[in-house]
């Protein structure tokens, strides 16, 4: 994300504006309003923001007249800015801006951060921790008082009132107006979506504590046992040699209209698909072969899958990693490791359940097998089930 240039005309009082997470990333410049000339800033900046007293200005190159935007959601905008340019947003309708007083606004709740200054970079836009919101700097470890926070909290108008975010380096802390001694700590990948569950009712703060231990005993559940052995569906063990397909099954809900009710009614329906090759990568395919093609060898104690006389890779793709057929015995960090489920049907994953597979279904029965390990997927995504079938 690029840096901005706000100019800020004498008459405006720049102390009475909020400020707001993005503005580590800004340079404030005052300006005399009378030599102040937009076509030169125009020729010296692709884009840049002049404040004024009710409202600020957003220049942009591909937009021949300026954006003129409520302070309300300055950081949300500022954040547009900065990613592809506002005037991409409002023409793609990539974001729900509205008019109102002749103003862009973005009418989502701000929520209030407290920001360490000197940690103040590590804000990682990818997680859209610079989203929407406002800010209060703190620049000493000593200042960072959970109770003088919420009593600052409680003052503030513009931003919701049942939580505050306390954020230094890649922590964060989410915690409670009324009661500062409730909170709930995370890194950058799950603070947006726990904060906004949190405020739409979704969640509570012991619910997210629970998860936090469900996760963990997740993830130790996943790590690797000596002695694994291979079942099928039936859960019955599996002899070395034995060549089976991976189905899978997906689920979708279709409204029927049944004329007699006078009503939609929702119905369940199963698409049958299954991991096959296509274009170099394991995918999921809506015709199902009837040969079967997969099989495992146990080496040193180890259960590795294979495809015809391959095993099972992980590789890195452009905007994710891929599920290859190898040659050769892969090493620990690409080696897939199967789970089991509690019906007995089985998960693929990274070794040590290093990261989550799911299938991103782009018909009924037919999607790519994803790979991830971002936080946020290895808690809240459903894996991908298979179903062995000999």
């Amino acid at each position: 994300m690029s840096t901005f240039t706000i100019y800020v005309p004498s008459y405006v009082n720049l102390k009475a504006i909020q400020t707001c997470p993005l503005d580590s990333r800004a340079t404030f410049v005052t300006v005399d309003p009378e030599t102040l000339s937009i076509e030169a800033k125009r020729q010296e900046h692709s884009k840049f923001i002049v404040f004024e007293k009710d409202h600020f200005l957003v220049y942009e190159k591909e937009s021949p007249e300026p954006f003129k935007c409520s302070y309300y959601s300055r950081n949300h905008i500022m954040y547009c800015v900065g990613y592809l340019g506002l005037t991409t947003f409002i023409r793609n309708r990539i974001i729900q801006l509205e008019e109102e007083n002749g103003c862009f606004v973005f009418k989502r709740q701000n929520v209030l951060s407290f920001i360490y200054r000197p940690d103040a970079e590590c804000l990682d836009e990818k997680h859209r921790d610079c989203g929407g919101g406002i800010a209060e700097f703190y620049d000493t470890v000593e200042e960072e008082d959970f109770e003088r926070f919420a009593e600052i909290a409680r003052t503030k108008e513009s931003c919701v009132k049942e939580l505050f975010v306390v954020n230094r380096g890649q922590t964060y802390h989410i915690v409670d107006t009324n009661d500062p001694s409730i909170r709930y700590t995370c890194g950058p990948a799950i603070k947006t979506h726990s904060v906004w569950r949190l405020i739409n009712k979704k969640v509570t703060f012991k619910g997210l504590a629970d998860e936090q231990n469900e996760y963990l005993k997740r993830k130790e559940k996943a790590k690797c046992v000596a002695g694994f052995e291979l079942r099928d569906n039936q859960g019955v063990p599996l002899p070395e040699g034995t060549k089976f397909k991976l189905e899978i099954y997906n689920e979708e809900y279709h409204g029927i209209k049944d004329a007699g009710a006078k009503s939609n009614a929702k119905v369940t329906i199963q698409y049958l698909a299954a991991v096959d090759l296509g274009d170099g990568a394991f995918m999921i395919h809506g015709t199902v072969d009837k040969s079967s093609k997969f099989g495992f060898k146990v080496i040193d104690g180890i259960t590795y899958l294979t495809y015809s006389n391959s095993f099972f890779g992980i590789f890195p793709c452009d905007d994710t990693d891929d599920l290859l057929a190898i040659p050769v015995i892969p090493p620990k960090q690409i080696r897939v490791q199967v789970q089991y489920a509690e019906d007995g049907n089985i998960f693929l994953s990274g070794w040590d359940g290093c990261s989550i597979m799911y299938c991103s279904w782009i018909k009924s029965s037919h999607g790519r097998i994803i790979i991830s390990t971002d936080e946020a997927d290895m808690r809240w995504t459903t894996p991908m089930k298979l179903v062995i079938k000999v």
